[in-house]
């Protein structure tokens, strides 16, 4: 008969930008300083303590310090990194009467979290894909720094008393800012004619109903979650999946999608919905037969959101442009 692989070793890590908690199963948990050399004490600490199998660290999604920390970890053997959702793993130590918040007991309750669920590994992005993420969160805070200058400079114009240094400060800000964002859409371009494999995706989704080059943009700097996610995990990936509000004959609450996931994709899905069911005839009909149906219209373009995300799914891994022959995936 052959051997079983031994089971995996879950480590439960509360990450924070200076310190890492550690907790495994029968042993004390630890705190570790988070670089380079700080992440092998710790791994050469849980290999001590597990010295056979794979270890699996799981560590709640603080942004870049647990990317950073899964970043470090990805090329070590027998070593995989899960990143889960901090409100799942809080709701889970609730259920169990934990209220105490500190480092080593986030730790511990994560461990307890990765021990009942055992949620799958991190799918680190690839290079390329990480530096269009990084381009497209760079973009995002310039734009949001424009709007901000341009909102301030038309304020302006209801203040005759202000002095006009406040004006060109303004002015000065808004060229900066216009001239940043030249350089950061090159450096898109560029990246993607540098890459073969992106340059044919980025034309894929372009030809989707409405996508422009931001949301393209936001979705390949998704990384591989468009290729392996299922639909339905897709679905909730965005927070468009319903959820519906009912129990016995007393609670008949108002369904509303769910609104767990990536805030950023889920809202610019909804705009894309917006001008499709507007310019497109075939998400017109379907969007008019929803309302006709008596669905209220926000749910209506909900439902589009999903349409425009699963087609998107289904051009990249098919390798085909939208086709309006064919029509769309059911959402």
């Amino acid at each position: 008969m052959p051997l079983l692989a031994p089971a995996p070793c879950f480590v439960g890590v509360d990450v924070a930008k200076a310190t890492i908690a550690a907790a495994i199963t029968g042993q004390k948990s630890r705190t570790f300083i988070h670089t380079p050399d700080g992440l092998q004490a710790l791994v050469a600490w849980v290999r001590r303590n597990c010295p056979k199998g794979e270890l699996r660290f799981v560590a709640e999604s603080s942004g870049v310090y647990s990317r950073y920390f899964a970043f470090h970890l990805q090329h070590l053997p027998e070593i995989t990194v899960a990143i889960v959702d901090p409100a799942r793993v809080r709701y889970s130590a609730k259920s169990r009467g934990v209220f105490t918040k500190t480092d080593h007991v986030d730790a511990q309750v994560i461990l307890d979290y990765a021990l009942h669920v055992k949620p799958a590994p991190y799918l680190h992005p690839t290079q390329v894909q990480a530096e269009l993420s990084s381009l497209h969160h760079e973009l995002k805070c310039v734009e949001r720094d424009l709007r901000r200058i341009s909102n301030r400079l038309e304020a302006l114009a209801f203040l005759p008393q202000a002095h006009q240094a406040v004006k060109e400060s303004l002015e000065r800000q808004q060229q900066a800012l216009q001239a940043e964002r030249q350089v950061l859409e090159q450096a898109v371009k560029k990246l993607y004619a540098g890459d073969a494999e992106l340059h044919v995706q980025h034309d894929l989704l372009r030809t989707i109903p409405s996508f422009g080059p931001v949301v393209t943009r936001l979705l390949l700097s998704l990384g591989r979650a468009l290729f392996t996610l299922s639909p339905k995990q897709l679905v909730q990936y965005a927070g468009l999946a319903p959820a519906h509000r009912e129990s016995g004959s007393s609670v008949h609450g108002k369904s509303m999608i769910t609104r767990r996931g990536h805030a950023g994709l889920r809202q610019a899905l909804y705009m894309c919905a917006l001008s499709a069911a507007k310019c497109h005839p075939l998400f017109r009909e379907d969007y008019k037969r929803w309302r006709e149906a008596g669905k209220p219209g926000k749910l209506a373009l909900i439902a589009v959101a999903r349409k425009l995300l699963l087609l998107a799914q289904s051009v990249l891994v098919s390798g085909k442009p939208f086709d309006p022959a064919r029509g769309c995936p059911q959402a």
